[in-house]
C-alpha cells in the first residue's frame, strides 16, 4: 500500500514531465526491471500506461471543471502539442476533448 501511495503522489505530482522509470525505481529501492514487475503486480498496468491513465483522468477533471484551453491542458499534462493530446484523449474516451467538455457542460448547471 505504501508503495502505491508514494508512486501515485510522485506520478500525479509530475504529470507534465516524461516518465522516469529509473527515478521511480530508485524511490522504491528497486532495479528498474524489478520495479516494472512489482509495479504491474501492484497496479495491473505498466508505469507508462498508469501515467497515461492519470493524465487522462486529470484531463477529464480540467475539461469539466475549468475553461482552461486545450493547448494549456496539453502543456500541463506533458503532451508535445494539442493535437497529440487530443488524439490520446479521443483514444481514451471515444470523443474529442472539446466534445467531451461540451457534453459535460449541461451537467455543471
Amino acid at each position: 500500500l505504501e508503495f502505491r501511495r508514494v508512486l501515485f503522489r510522485s506520478m500525479s505530482g509530475h504529470l507534465d514531465q516524461p516518465l522516469k522509470v529509473k527515478a521511480l525505481a530508485a524511490m522504491a529501492s528497486l532495479s528498474p526491471a524489478h520495479f516494472a514487475v512489482v509495479f504491474r503486480e501492484q497496479t495491473g498496468s505498466s508505469p507508462r500506461d498508469y501515467l497515461h491513465l492519470l493524465r487522462m483522468h486529470r484531463a477529464c477533471e480540467w475539461l469539466t471543471s475549468t475553461s482552461t484551453s486545450l493547448k494549456e491542458i496539453a502543456d500541463r499534462l506533458g503532451y508535445q502539442d494539442q493535437f497529440h493530446f487530443s488524439r490520446r484523449f479521443k483514444a481514451f474516451s471515444g470523443v474529442a476533448p472539446s466534445n467531451y467538455r461540451a457534453a459535460q457542460r449541461p451537467l455543471l448547471s
